[in-house]
């Protein structure tokens, strides 16, 4: 028996203990059970939900489950009439009044049902109707404690133990499979390093196994988990996998009946790498028409990622008054969603901007907003706070509070696994650190990067340069101007 699954049989005593007084559901027999299914179809088929009579009782949950089991195994079969009965069931289900729901069976029920609408949509209906369906069902996964708590418990095992068996009782029911891309699709932020090393497990044994899913729907999710690992490895800083892991999707996607949002998602993520990589020309060039195309095809969030990366690009290149105007009205549109993921993400860099810009008040009244809305969690957004504030902090000469942001950034980009993001942070610390007159402190910060550095693909005068660096470490007479040089090499190494 491995770890992972000695793990997993030391929990059945705790789950036993905490579930003794709950009364276990019982179902109508089989033979009633198929009727009042099928009866129950036949009327979702025709669009009078208001004839259904079902309830959140023992009954009508063995009914659902049946139903949602059904549904999801005939879903390359007549999309538009499984569209239309899910979709049916989904309102049905959302409305009713549960009064009791101690095994999480509402969420369950919701997840499957908006999983069939989704995978129904992607083939026969516009990307709007698609990602909104996509949106319940990632919603309804994540608000599943049973099911999230199961697949998170499988995501924090040691890789070593998560086995091919293992892999093949968590995912033979591809409702789970598609449960587990919802959650890392939710911790691709603050998990980059763990969503790439799982989507590429996932991809594999997709790929050998076929993930108990019909050609097409393989094929679905063949592409979505390319996307995801190319995402999650752009977030980690390793540019070239996440290059290589584009096309894959790329690919996959072109193979799909309904390409258009797909293709367009892999455009978007190859412009963010073109902004983290400094191409930010490139990126003013294209941003506007992908714009464009994400509002035509109704994908709203996408649309909303593509002005902030539009705003970021600006900055970069010295149009702070623009790059102010698209951030500002990026953030009066996210006002609208509070809970918007990217809401804190934006405010912090419109922070940066007007700071940039000499607007200190403004800028710090901001920063004070987006920790808000960021949260306590380690993320990539909280990690680029961080190192935002830090800048702000040093331009107005509080040296101080200024080393301990980059150092707070340095560690969070470390917990989450980028290392060139850690290392890039290091440098600009060490930086401060001998605007501070501590130099000792700024060598040993160097001296960590180092490793990841040397790593990098860099010229040769970026070599030199590291070499100079070295040197001067050894002479304890650090030099500012090489260690300067030797960021900005590692920066434009990133192209």
């Amino acid at each position: 028996m491995n770890s992972g699954t000695a793990s997993l049989v030391k929990g059945i005593p705790i789950w036993v203990a905490a579930t003794k007084d709950i009364k276990l559901p019982t179902p109508p027999p089989p033979e009633e059970l198929d009727r009042r299914v099928r009866e129950a179809r036949a009327l979702l088929r025709e669009g009078k939900a208001e004839a259904i009579d079902i309830d959140a009782g023992d009954e009508g949950l063995a009914i659902l489950s049946r139903l949602c089991f059904d549904l999801s195994n005939e879903l390359d079969e007549c999309s538009g009439i499984l569209f239309r009965e899910a979709s049916t069931a989904y309102t049905i289900v959302s409305r009713m009044s549960w009064t009791s729901d101690e095994f999480g069976e509402r969420d369950e029920i919701l997840s499957d049902l908006a999983l069939v609408a989704w995978r129904s949509a992607r083939q026969m209906h516009s990307a709007r109707v698609a990602q909104e369906w996509e949106t319940r069902h990632q919603k309804a996964v994540s608000n599943s404690i049973g099911l999230k708590a199961c697949l998170e418990h499988y995501f924090t095992l040691n890789a070593g133990d998560r086995t091919d068996e293992l892999r093949q009782s968590f995912f033979s029911d591809a409702r789970i499979l598609f449960a587990a891309l919802a959650l890392l699709r939710l911790q691709r932020n603050a998990s980059p390093h763990l969503v790439a090393e799982l989507g590429v497990e996932l991809f594999d044994w997709v790929q050998s196994s076929g993930g108990h899913s019909s050609q097409v729907g393989q094929v679905w999710l063949l592409a979505d988990l390319s996307l995801l690992v190319g995402s999650s490895c752009r977030f980690k800083g390793d540019w070239h996998a996440a290059k290589a892991w584009l096309s894959r999707a790329e690919g996959f996607f072109q193979k799909t009946a309904r390409p258009e949002a797909g293709l367009a998602r892999v455009e978007y993520a190859r412009l963010a790498l073109a902004c983290d990589t400094h191409r930010h020309e490139e990126v003013l060039r294209k941003i506007t028409d992908l714009h464009s195309k994400f509002a035509a095809l109704g994908m709203e969030e996408e649309a909303a990622i593509c002005s902030f990366v539009e705003g970021t690009s600006l900055e970069a290149l010295g149009k702070l008054n623009e790059a102010t105007e698209v951030l500002l009205t990026l953030r009066s549109s996210l006002l609208e969603q509070p809970d918007h993921w990217l809401l804190g993400h934006t405010t912090s860099k419109l922070a940066d901007v007007l700071a940039l810009s000499g607007r200190f008040d403004d800028a710090f009244k901001y920063y004070r907003q987006a920790l808000v809305w960021l949260g306590d969690k380690p993320s990539w957004a909280r990690a680029a706070f961080k190192g935002h504030l830090g800048g702000t902090l040093r331009d107005t000469g509080d040296l101080t509070s200024a080393v301990a942001a980059f150092r707070e950034a340095v560690a969070e980009y470390s917990v989450l696994g980028i290392r060139t993001r850690a290392a890039y942070m290091r440098m600009v610390l060490a930086e401060t650190l001998l605007l501070a007159d501590r130099p000792r402190e700024a060598e040993i910060e160097i001296l960590a990067a180092l490793p990841t550095i040397r790593e990098q693909r860099m010229s040769a005068e970026g070599m030199v340069a590291i070499s100079l660096l070295r040197e001067s470490i050894r002479k304890s007479c650090l030099d500012g101007e090489v260690l300067r040089q030797v960021r900005e090499h590692f920066k434009e190494g990133w192209r």
